[in-house]
């Protein structure tokens, strides 16, 4: 099976940045309630300390589980064990697919198109992520990695053309809003990094060292949410404050040469890594959920699960309300911290002391007890 081979370093590397780039595009979604602030670039650059911890209960995991996915490593503690974490990651991973098409659905529908239909595009979108995601993970990435580059070189030169405009006047001191403010910014930025459930599936069937890969996303996410919301900050100041997306308002007043409004290659980039994140959070799903469905019903469940999808977006597209829970900051947090750390914390203690306790009755029995 295509969903059975290995994957690059370089591959993984490429994806986890380009996913946590295309999220900073919209993690200032102010119908959330999180307006952009002037403690977000420190936040930023305290970013990689803060996921170096947070995939700590991930490696220990991986360790014990002896390089096996979430999903494999729960079933060595028994039939429901393997059951709930698989049922659980699937869920996970249908969320986070549905969730990356409606984010940019609503943007298109909110700020480019207002008279598009809020189904057309979770439909348009979800046609070719099914057939990505029917090409298995091998495909996925390699298409993932050619788009990431290309995309993260938009975005590049977005910021870069927009150095000339930007205003050092309007950025604050980060501790503007005290240390309460660096605190809510520091939750905000790091419930956005939820791509690090991805290591748990993909992370044992990576050639070459997966902890590599993860420190540069690491230092590449710090840089990019850093560069995004200073940027924004520096160009727009306090009209930042009402924009639905700011960054998309700062690329618009970008130009270079003969090229005014360069907000095209921002929703390009950004079509882009929902492309990639939709393909690969759906064949990871499915992953999960072949622990209770038959290999040879693969087609029909990623169908199934496509068009599920594609409804799910379509009502995050067609509601306010809906649409702000999808980019609402508690609940990403407590979601993070639930499947990157609590669920691996309590796998992982498990295996070992299921290791504990065999090793402890192998050596009585070697010894005669």
């Amino acid at each position: 099976m295509n969903s059975q081979k290995t994957v690059g370093a370089g591959q993984l590397l490429l994806f986890l940045t380009f996913a946590r780039v295309t999220v900073s595009l919209t993690h200032h979604f102010n119908t959330a309630r999180h307006v952009i602030g002037q403690a977000d670039w420190l936040a930023a650059l305290l970013l990689p300390a803060v996921l170096a911890v947070l995939v700590l209960p991930t490696a220990w995991l991986l360790r014990v589980g002896e390089g096996r996915t979430v999903c494999r490593a729960a079933r060595l503690l028994g039939k429901g064990w393997g059951a709930i974490y698989a049922g659980a990651y699937a869920l996970l991973f249908f969320v986070m697919a549905f969730a990356a098409v409606g984010r940019f659905s609503f943007f298109v529908t909110s700020t480019m198109q207002p008279d598009q239909s809020p189904w057309f595009f979770p439909a348009l979108l979800l046609l070719p992520v099914c057939y990505a995601a029917l090409k298995g993970l091998q495909a996925i990435m390699r298409a993932g990695a050619v788009l990431a580059v290309m995309g993260l070189v938009l975005v590049v030169f977005v910021l870069a053309t927009l150095v000339p405009r930007m205003d050092l006047l309007n950025v604050y001191s980060p501790l503007y809003n005290g240390w309460g403010g660096l605190a809510r910014s520091v939750a905000m930025v790091t419930a956005n990094s939820g791509v690090g459930a991805v290591l748990l599936m993909v992370a044992p069937r990576v050639r070459g060292r997966w902890q590599r890969a993860y420190a540069g996303y690491a230092l590449a996410a710090g840089v990019a949410v850093f560069g995004v919301a200073f940027t924004t900050l520096a160009v727009l100041g306090g009209f930042s404050r009402i924009q639905l997306f700011p960054f998309f308002t700062a690329a618009g007043v970008a130009n270079v040469g003969e090229l005014n409004n360069l907000s095209a290659l921002y929703a390009a980039a950004w079509i882009w890594g929902v492309f990639v994140q939709a393909a690969l959070y759906l064949e990871l799903c499915w992953q999960c959920l072949s622990a209770f469905i038959p290999d040879r019903f693969r087609t029909a469940a990623l169908v199934v699960l496509a068009a599920l999808a594609a409804v799910c977006a379509g009502l995050i597209t067609g509601s306010l309300p809906a649409a702000r829970q999808s980019f609402q900051p508690v609940g990403l947090l407590v979601m993070h911290g639930v499947y990157m750390v609590v669920l691996p914390l309590v796998l992982a203690a498990g295996l070992q002391f299921k290791k504990r306790k065999e090793a402890a009755y192998a050596q009585l029995d070697a010894s005669g007890g």
